[in-house]
């Protein structure tokens, strides 16, 4: 005759064996990519010099990520326009340490592997009064 202890500990073992494989059986998630926009815009001047007035436009840079482990994009900030202006996207893996600068045409989306992690990303464009800056996780 078995004690109850046993008998859990049998019922238990038997969970497991019928548990693992079928839970070892499902395809791993996969999550949907997500657009992660910057918390600082980018804030660059619009003047007019001659008359002393000084404006300031704002956008909101955004990175893309979840498409591939690793990798974030950054897209277009102009599809399909033809212009040779580009940006600058310099970005940090904060868990690795890892570091790039990547110089982007307006007209083009340019993805990068930073690595999984959190990253910091400012965005550049040679005459900003305020980088836009982010944070976020890159699984």
């Amino acid at each position: 005759m078995w004690s109850p202890r046993r008998s859990l500990g049998a019922s238990v073992v038997a969970a497991g064996l019928v548990v693992v494989p079928a839970v070892g059986l499902t395809a791993p998630a996969s999550a949907a990519p997500v657009v992660n926009t910057f918390q600082v815009p980018l804030v660059t001047p619009n003047s007019i010099w001659s008359c002393g007035l000084s404006l300031y436009c704002t956008s909101a840079p955004v990175a893309i990520t979840g498409e591939a482990p690793g990798t974030v994009t950054f897209p277009a900030l102009s599809p399909g326009a033809n212009t040779n202006w580009t940006y600058w996207m310099h970005w940090r893996n904060l868990g690795t340490g890892a570091s790039g600068v990547l110089t982007i045409p307006y007209s083009q989306a340019m993805s990068v592997f930073t690595g999984a992690g959190l990253v910091t990303a400012s965005m550049t464009t040679g005459y900003e009064t305020i980088a836009g800056t982010g944070v976020f996780p890159v699984p």
